[in-house]
């Protein structure tokens, strides 16, 4: 997933910085992963469709959660989800480590990375405090 920061002429540099787009994209990172692993719920807010019935009993037999679908086993996937690249007016959130090798896969199968309408409602909630940091960092009173 990326978020793009867009202004007309440019963004000064004494109300935003590297630093407000570096919280701003671990905002992103929160609301999805709440989203997705603790409500279950895919990009479009509705929620993930059920594990296939012999998933199911092999999640039961192993005391995990069956019931909703939250992508959560090991919690590797959740963990790794991450900012991977940030500057001034982009932040791209992605996967590290070992779930690089499954994550593409999880998010065919279960589409989870994009903000929701609610997650982006969410985001942008954060972005006046985020900014107000970024202005006073800058300079600007």
């Amino acid at each position: 997933m990326s978020l793009t920061l867009r202004q007309r002429g440019g963004i000064p540099r004494r109300v935003w910085d590297l630093q407000a787009t570096r919280q701003l994209a671990l905002v992103a990172t929160g609301v999805i992963q709440g989203r997705a692993f603790d409500q279950g719920r895919g990009s479009n807010a509705a929620p993930m469709r059920p594990y296939t019935p012999a998933y199911a009993r092999a999640r039961a037999k192993a005391g995990l959660r069956t019931s909703p679908v939250n992508l959560t086993r090991t919690g590797t996937l959740r963990r790794n989800l991450r900012p991977v690249q940030v500057n001034f007016t982009r932040a791209l959130i992605g996967f590290t480590g070992r779930a690089r090798s499954y994550a593409g896969f999880v998010q065919k199968d279960r589409p989870f990375l994009a903000a929701s309408t609610k997650d982006r409602a969410l985001i942008a909630k954060a972005l006046p405090a985020i900014a107000r940091q970024a202005m006073l960092r800058g300079g600007v009173q």
